[in-house]
């Protein structure tokens, strides 16, 4: 083997061009291949760090629920009318037997398009989503505060006038996240102290980046000025304890809610337990449909690059088709010819499959450096191992088919005929 795949090098080497020309068209296909993969890949990680930040065994308690039975349209007019879920429901919650199986449990709410105004110097920040949160929200969404503090649990309960800022809201308002801690800012026209500023996290594929909100504690949310007219998204949000499933989970809390708003049994649900589960199982069967979409395009340009190899090949026998006789004259199996050609076209397709995944990685460096000097950009691309071996892998099997054919038209010649051909 080690013998044929030497004679390979130095049959490439002596066709230069030929075997360039092979090549090239195989880390095409290759290159396509692993860009789409490592593109979707990217996507896939980008978009599981996106839910991981909604907490994990989490629950959502809200009014529309987040799937509805395959292959039947949104009824959304049914849900339309549900009450919101409350702060009080949240308490009785906490006091019901469902409590054993929880570990925090916590209220969400969001006061929209608010502006923001620095009173030192008067820079304001238009258009701020204002997030209310209850004390446990910590102990659920890990809020990764680089300067400050979160809320105290007396600040929560008081309705204290404090704020945690999102990253890209401090830069506005202030020189920098440190110089916010302390300092004063009016929203809508309220007076709160700054306590902390957040981590930059960037966009995400969820939307759901902290960066442009900021965090207040729930209490003092209800009191602004016309919050009941501009009010949305509602939600009680409960994370089960270590060792209970999430399944577990969502059937006690919407046994517990249907007994809390006194639902008879003949009654539908008026709200909804959504699970982060069911955003995995979608979000993994679009992404299975992605990766044949991915295989498919990446197929079309190896097909292309494999017919030229094969072609390459049969010119080659063509070439050899005296040295091919000499061999069988001086006891040369067929076994021996036919991996002989096999050897040369997986070694051809194997160094243009080396060759478009460095492409792919000198690429990958590129696009991410571009990508850490943008503003709010958290998306970055990802070379896997398993697509690197996706990638050679490919590349082998495409010299297994591409030279199978032309190794078995030489394995079969006759020493006589192969000779009298070559002369």
């Amino acid at each position: 083997m080690i013998e044929n795949a030497r004679m390979a090098f130095y049959t490439l080497l002596a066709n230069k061009v030929r075997s360039i020309l092979s090549v090239s068209g195989i880390s095409i296909g290759i290159f396509s291949i692993v860009t789409v993969f490592s593109i979707i890949d990217s996507l896939k990680i980008q978009v599981k760090n996106s839910l991981e930040s909604l907490g994990k065994s989490v629950v959502y308690i809200e009014v529309f629920p987040w799937e509805t039975e395959e292959n039947q349209e949104y009824p959304w007019w049914k849900f339309i009318n549900r009450p919101d879920p409350t702060l009080k429901e949240v308490e009785l919650l906490e006091n019901a037997n469902v409590s054993s199986i929880i570990d925090a449990i916590s209220y969400r709410m969001t006061y929209p398009a608010a502006t923001i105004v620095n009173i030192e110097s008067g820079v304001n920040a238009k258009g701020v989503n204002v997030t209310g949160i209850s004390f446990s929200f910590n102990h659920i969404q890990n809020l990764d505060i680089i300067s400050g503090r979160y809320f105290s649990e007396q600040e929560t309960n008081l309705g204290s006038p404090v704020a945690i800022l999102g990253n890209t809201v401090a830069l506005k308002l202030f020189n920098s996240n440190v110089n916010a801690i302390g300092k004063e800012v009016r929203i809508d026209g309220k007076l709160m102290r700054v306590v902390g500023v957040l981590k930059s996290e960037g966009d995400n594929m969820m939307d759901n980046s902290s960066d442009e909100l900021i965090y207040v504690p729930i209490s003092f949310l209800s009191g602004l000025s016309g919050i009941n007219t501009r009010i949305y998204d509602p939600k009680i949000i409960v994370k089960a304890k270590e060792g209970i499933s999430i399944d577990a989970l969502a059937d006690e809390i919407k046994g517990a809610m249907r007994s809390i708003r006194r639902l008879k049994p003949n009654e539908d649900d008026n709200f909804a337990v959504n699970k982060v589960t069911f955003l995995i199982e979608f979000l993994n069967d679009f992404f299975k449909q992605l990766n044949l979409f991915g295989l498919i395009i990446g197929g079309f340009a190896l097909l292309v690059g494999g017919f030229g190899v094969a072609n390459i090949m049969f010119v080659s026998v063509k070439e050899r088709t005296g040295i091919i006789g000499i061999q069988k004259a001086l006891g040369a199996k067929k076994f021996y010819i036919l991996m002989q050609f096999l050897t040369e076209a997986i070694v051809l397709c194997l160094l243009g499959g080396i060759i478009g995944i460095l492409i792919v990685y000198l690429l990958t460096l590129i696009a991410n450096l571009i990508l850490s000097n943008s503003v709010n950009m958290s998306f970055r691309l990802y070379l896997t191992y398993g697509n690197l071996v996706i990638g050679i892998l490919f590349s082998i099997c495409t010299g297994i088919i591409a030279g199978i054919i032309p190794a078995w038209v030489a394995a079969k010649l006759l020493p006589v005929k192969a000779i009298r051909a070559n002369g």
